[in-house]
Formats: C-alpha cells, structure tokens, sequence
C-alpha cells in the first residue's frame, strides 16, 4: 500500500514538473453588475438621463452619453466595447 502511494506521488511530480511553466502573470476580471443589456444595445436610458432621481448632474450625462441615434448613444456609453471588440472581436 505505501509503495503505490510513494509511485503514485512519484508520479504526480514528473507529471507536474514537465508541464511548461505558462507566462501569464496576472487575470483581470471585469464585472458588470446591473448593467442592463439594453444599454449594450441602445445606449443611455433617456428616463433615467433625465431623471433627478437617477442621474445627479443630469445636463453633464446628456452632454457625455446622449444623442439621438441608439448607435451613437450606445459608442458613447460603451467606446471600446463598440470600436474594438464589435470590430474585432
């Protein structure tokens, strides 16, 4: 019994030792809790651009994330999600 243990960590640590050692340093996570999918799709919500309750400095968020088109709002919301990786995946 002890010599299949000692075989089998044996043979766990050749196995380990000649897997090669990955460069990858660090993993970035990026969340979106909340984020609703229609503001991917369609930009800033006017009810909640303007609404006090919602948005403090409501002229400031029109002036950054509102137009009229749903593809302009939605690149001004979200600028690398819909000039990098809508483009190139």
């Amino acid at each position: 019994m002890k010599a299949v243990c000692l075989l089998t960590l044996l043979t766990i640590s050749f196995i380990s030792s000649a897997q090669p050692t990955l460069k990858t340093k660090n993993i970035i996570i990026i969340t979106t809790d909340g984020f609703r999918w229609q503001e991917v799709f369609t930009g800033a919500d006017s009810l909640l651009i303007n609404n006090e309750t919602f948005t403090a400095d409501t002229s400031f968020s029109k002036q950054m994330y509102w137009d009229d088109s749903p593809e302009n709002r939605r690149k001004k919301l979200m600028p690398f999600f819909w000039n990098v990786i809508a483009r190139k995946g």
